[in-house]
């Protein structure tokens, strides 16, 4: 009983001991930055938006400015260069199909939103890297996962091949 203890800990001394480009000391590092969509914003006194990047399509999010209630009913128009489109609402956001919006670049964008008790004019500039764009690619686990993963399921078969040699 004391082997598969001593092998279950000496698998977890091996996935917290440092590695190459790797150090667990005390010294400060800097603290990773999470990737996120890209986004941007929209303010006037009348309105909120906020347009967040989903692959090719601009999502929506349309509040009131004095009480940041949502807008469910509008009609929204985006015009940037030479695209000119009209969002449409669904599950309560606003989707703008716009493949020339979500390239790489920097998008000068002029909303107009209409309801029908108001009407108003935003403006919002939207810079893409080439990493934001649509086609980047997707975020994959780092390798060392992967290799604890193997150790903890190899100790797992050692384990009970021992337990298996005990009964018979």
């Amino acid at each position: 009983m004391k082997f598969p203890v001593f092998l279950l800990g000496f698998v977890l001394i091996l996935a917290a001991h440092a590695h190459e480009g790797h150090d667990h000391g005390d010294e400060a590092k800097p603290v990773a930055v999470a990737s996120i969509a890209p986004r941007f914003e929209a303010r006037s006194d009348l309105f909120e938006l906020v347009g967040i990047l989903n692959g090719k399509e601009w999502w929506l999010y349309l509040d009131k400015a004095d009480s940041n209630a949502p807008v469910e009913e509008a009609v929204i128009e985006v015009e940037s260069g030479a695209f000119k489109g009209q969002a449409f609402a669904s599950e309560g956001v606003f989707k703008l199909v716009a493949p020339s919006l979500a390239l790489p670049g920097q998008h000068a964008l002029t909303i107009t939103i209409e309801t029908e008790e108001e009407t108003d004019l935003l403006t919002a500039t939207v810079e893409l890297k080439a990493a934001d764009s649509a086609d980047a690619k997707e975020i994959r686990p780092s390798k060392w996962l992967a290799y604890v993963a193997v150790a903890i399921l190899l100790a797992l078969l050692i384990v009970a091949v021992i337990s298996m040699r005990k009964r018979t």
